[in-house]
């Protein structure tokens, strides 16, 4: 009897587009699975709770995910914060335990690590930092004395550091087409210093328009910055009034996903409003055509809050985007080196992610679950539990 056996191959991702043919190779159901680069299918990595329910040291759930590593001392927390609390997980053996000092009562919004410091933001108070002082503990220290008026005080829904600076925006405040940056850290150091923070500082950017700011993201030693329907490039070389410089890269596509732009091979890949593109800064390609059915938000509506839920992250060969409109647990996972799409289904409801570095031998991903009003986890209705994606455990 011939027992051999055979490797089908040939396959080329999920296609959602239920006009259109369906081409050699497209499948029209592509759930945990990968696509190989010998176009084969095989098993998604599986996943593992790693965390207990942080519901209740969040007080609601999760809206925010750094890692957090510092040299002295020398510790490695996850620092997940919510509408109400921030609390610094460290990890030891493979889990995440909370710290002997590590919830602090308080709004976070987006983080920031810079000189052994993470310095966390929101639009209901000025910036609080989390400094390590030992593997297990830190202290919160918020920044005071920030002048201006109520709705600057250094609030901010997004920001990043680039050269040296802070870059952060509000687009829940009175000016959401406002960029702002700190003064150069050698100046004043924007993790403790309130003179760091001017409020004259800033860009407005299309301004009058119509349009809200999203997020920034790095790219070419320049700052890549979305609105919801625009992107802009900012040049930083030399001083704000002597040697910056901005264009608009795309007149009529933006970002519509705050945590989704990644640098993959030098091409920044994020969720727009018709689905995910990529660009090099001047040529924007649309990529997710066969799957944008299912990721697309039905009535084009973007509000602040809905593009401030998206999240995504590149991990190992795929970037892995969550759609930004409601609660569930489907990721759409592209696979950049073989141009495919196919479907996870996430254990919980998916909130931010990001690539955990502290575990190189599983080069994980972590994320808790239940961001956004009305999510639920599979255990209960308010749970927000942290979920690791393991590359080397199959099961799903």
């Amino acid at each position: 009897m011939n027992t051999s056996t055979s490797v089908l191959k040939g396959f080329k991702g999920l296609n959602l587009q239920q006009n259109s043919e369906i081409k050699d190779g497209e499948l029209v159901d592509a759930q945990n699975v990968v696509i190989t680069q010998q176009e084969t299918i095989k098993k998604r990595p599986g996943c593992q709770t790693v965390s207990g329910n942080l519901y209740s040291d969040l007080g609601n759930y999760a809206r925010i995910l750094i890692n957090y590593g510092s040299l002295n001392p020398s510790a490695n927390f996850l620092m997940v914060g919510s509408s109400s609390k921030i609390a610094a997980l460290y990890r030891s053996s493979g889990t995440y335990t909370l710290g002997t000092t590590s919830v602090l009562s308080g709004s976070a919004e987006s983080a920031i690590q810079y000189n052994d410091k993470v310095v966390i933001y929101s639009t209901g108070t000025s910036p609080i930092t989390f400094d390590a002082t030992s593997s297990t503990a830190g202290t919160y220290t918020q920044i005071t004395g920030i002048a201006g008026s109520a709705d600057y005080q250094g609030k901010a829904t997004f920001a990043i550091t680039h050269k040296d600076r802070v870059f952060f925006l509000n687009n829940k405040g009175a000016y959401p087409s406002r960029l702002y940056y700190t003064t150069l850290s050698s100046t004043n150091d924007f993790t403790s210093a309130a003179a760091a923070y001017v409020e004259n500082n800033y860009i407005d950017i299309g301004e009058g328009d119509g349009d809200f700011l999203v997020c920034a993201a790095e790219l070419n030693d320049a700052l890549i910055v979305f609105k919801r329907f625009s992107t802009w490039i900012l040049y930083t070389e030399g001083g704000p009034t002597t040697g910056w410089y901005l264009r608009k890269a795309h007149a009529t596509v933006g970002c519509t996903g705050r945590d989704t732009p990644y640098l993959i091979t030098n091409l920044m890949y994020f969720l727009a409003g018709d689905g995910v593109y990529r660009t090099d800064g001047t040529t924007f390609e649309h990529i997710s055509n066969p799957v944008d059915p299912g990721m697309v938000v039905p009535n084009g509506t973007f509000s602040a809050d809905v593009c401030n839920r998206a999240a995504a992250v590149r991990w190992k060969d795929w970037y892995v985007v969550r759609k930004n409109y409601e609660d569930d647990r489907l990721a759409f996972v592209y696979g950049w080196r073989t141009n495919t799409w196919t479907l996870w289904n996430l254990p919980s409801y998916a909130g931010p992610m990001v690539n955990d570095f502290s575990n190189v031998s599983n080069a994980g991903m972590n994320y808790p679950s239940g961001v956004g009003g009305g999510g639920a986890s599979v255990t209960s209705a308010a749970s927000s539990e942290l979920v690791y994606l393991d590359y080397k455990k199959v099961s799903v």
